[in-house]
């Protein structure tokens, strides 16, 4: 499938389609089981022309599980709703529950990297605040095996991507939101 507004803006980057499957596409980047990556690894394989793809033990982090809906492996990773909002916020650095997190994903075979449980994000100002966001995000269950990143000019006719990535710098962004002044309205006072 090809992208008429890749083409026009000139994209360096491929656009990422976004797909659910039961197979997983041949060749296809994955994490290995139980092991931290950050899903952004992910998006810029497809971006570069290499199919990626996550199931629920290989999504790499909580975030980014939560970031695609899967609510199952958001689940089986033993996500502390406390410890997420600490960590997003002041930090699980000495704190017992923090410590308690990072236990228990441990206990599971996972092995995030220490600041993935414990360091300070400073994304929201306090716990609370991050709690009622997190609280507000709509957590749904991929009805598929697999969530498939791959470049949109590779998917085959019958796929129907759930949704399609620009990765675009600013200009190019403008480009997709903004549409061209004509010559009339340019003459206007």
């Amino acid at each position: 499938m090809e992208s008429a507004i890749a083409r026009a803006l000139g994209m360096q980057l491929q656009p990422v389609a976004v797909l659910f499957s039961d197979e997983k596409p041949e060749g296809a980047m994955q994490f290995a089981e139980r092991r931290w990556g950050c899903v952004m690894w992910l998006l810029a394989s497809a971006a570069k022309g290499r199919a990626a793809c996550a199931d629920a033990a290989t999504f790499g982090c909580i975030g980014g599980a939560s970031g695609w809906g899967s609510a199952t492996s958001t689940r089986r990773a033993g996500r502390a709703e406390s410890s997420a909002s600490t960590v997003l916020s002041t930090g699980n650095d000495g704190s017992e529950h923090g410590r308690a997190t990072a236990d228990a994903l441990a206990a599971q075979g996972w092995r995030p990297r220490r600041s993935s449980t414990s360091a300070r994000r400073g994304y929201v100002k306090t716990p609370e605040l991050t709690k009622a966001f997190v609280d507000a995000l709509p957590m749904t269950e991929v009805p598929k095996r697999y969530v498939v990143l791959k470049p949109l000019a590779e998917v085959a006719n019958g796929e129907v991507p759930e949704t399609v990535i620009f990765l675009v710098d600013p200009d190019r962004l403008a480009g997709l939101v903004c549409s061209p002044t004509t010559p009339a309205a340019a003459t206007r006072t």
